[in-house]
């Protein structure tokens, strides 16, 4: 025989943690992508809601861009940005609880048959 059966174990135990790491390395990777394109598309939503170029090519007599009629956007904007940091921080914790929940149960049923 090759290998004893500590070593097998053993061996086994490395590689399932190794494969566990690079999946939860590819669902951070999946959450940060998505972050960003949420990110990009709120901006583009700021831009064009806060009328940004008409200020811009004429004076306005306004100090600041949230005094402008235009300030509704800004706080659809809010608001939207708001909902999406909530449903990705729970999408995050419930992957988290689902990935302890998975290594609790795997040591449990090493630590039935060992």
């Amino acid at each position: 025989m090759k290998y004893g059966i500590d070593e097998s174990m053993r061996m086994i135990t490395e590689r399932k943690d190794k494969l566990i790491c690079q999946n939860i390395r590819k669902k951070i990777s999946v959450c940060l992508a998505g972050s960003i394109v949420i990110s990009v598309l709120l901006l583009a939503v700021i831009f064009d809601y806060s009328g940004f170029e008409k200020l811009a090519a004429e004076q306005s007599v306004y100090g600041s861009l949230m005094l402008s009629e235009k300030a509704g956007g800004y706080i659809i904007v809010g608001i939207a940005s708001f909902v999406v940091a909530v449903v990705i921080t729970l999408f995050c914790i419930k992957l988290k609880e689902k990935d302890e929940k998975r290594k609790s149960e795997n040591k449990n049923k090493y630590e039935e048959e060992a």
